[in-house]
């Protein structure tokens, strides 16, 4: 990497940039920005927001300056035919590069392709001479602390970029340093993943277990409610029972007693008459009254 090369713009512009939009216009009219042409458009490989954090994160000039001409250099910019991207856009926000939005999962197709586009530009400033070592490893610094807008997930996947990059591209003693401790919080993060999976299995264990004990306890409520229901209904069926009994002796009672009182009456003839009665044997009891038996077991005294 060679010596830094200034332009005019200076440090007049950088003391008034405090928003990504403002960082953007003045790279543009760096005179190193790429020209536009005809039917395409310009496209950042390096975000524009990724840029102008890095930019927020220094007070060294040449760097601060160097940020700037990079915006929108050959190096940074590629041309296509569409103006808005959808597609890379959406990518740049899951990792984090766009501020103030929401952010999805990111997906392994969608990393690749976006990681290859910042690796090019990078490699492009290793080859471009006009870029200080100090510069890339400030970006790449930006990189492994997550830009404000990042989540914990796309912080992850900025440090993976950076983790990722090859030592024997990248082999300046500074840009080799940034690139192993990328590595080394990517594995902290590994290890700490791992953790936090076998504390979030140790806790479902946990729950499960609880859950298996709550499950036998109302098992064990259920029988033991069924088993007082079928004492409650046996209880019942025994009191019917009793009740049958009791019922069956009273009648057999009125029975006896009703053969006792026929025993101790005399034959006296039959009845006659033009109802249901006639032709029942007619009884004289003890004290001289003339009876038949009614159908329901009752004396019926002749008049």
């Amino acid at each position: 990497m060679g010596d830094k090369v200034t332009d005019s713009h200076g440090a007049s512009s950088r003391c008034e940039i405090s928003t990504a939009e403002e960082f953007r216009a003045e790279s543009l009219r760096s005179l190193s920005a790429r020209p536009s042409a005809a039917g395409k458009h310009r496209c950042h490989r390096l975000p524009n927001t990724l840029l102008f954090e890095a930019y927020m994160h220094t007070c060294d000039p040449d760097i601060r300056d160097e940020l700037l001409e990079l915006g929108f250099s050959k190096v940074n910019i590629r041309m296509q035919e569409k103006e808005y991207n959808g597609e890379q856009t959406e990518i740049e926000r899951k990792m984090g590069f766009f501020q103030k939005d929401a952010k999805g999962m990111l997906n392994g197709i969608e990393y690749n392709r976006k990681a290859d586009h910042m690796e090019t530009a990078l490699r492009g400033m290793v080859e471009d001479g006009r870029y200080q070592e100090k510069t890339l490893a400030h970006i790449l610094q930006t990189m492994v602390q997550g830009t404000s807008d990042a989540d914990d997930g796309c912080a992850k996947a900025q440090r993976a970029f950076v983790a990722d990059l090859d030592q024997r591209t990248f082999h300046e003693p500074e840009l080799k340093k940034i690139i192993g401790l990328a590595r080394d919080v990517q594995k902290a993060d590994e290890r700490a993943t791992k953790q936090r999976e076998a504390e979030q299995r140790k806790e479902e264990m946990r729950l499960e277990g609880i859950r298996q004990i709550d499950q036998r306890l109302e098992e064990k409520r259920r029988e033991e409610q069924r088993c007082e229901n079928q004492r409650r209904d046996e209880l019942r069926r025994e009191e019917q029972r009793r009740e049958e009994r009791e019922e069956q002796r009273r009648t057999q009672r009125l029975v006896e007693e009703r053969e006792q009182q026929q025993a101790r009456s005399h034959h006296y003839g039959f009845h006659e008459s033009g109802g249901s009665a006639n032709g029942r044997e007619l009884f004289q009891g003890p004290r001289g009254g003339v009876y038949h038996m009614s159908s329901g077991g009752n004396r019926v005294y002749q008049k």
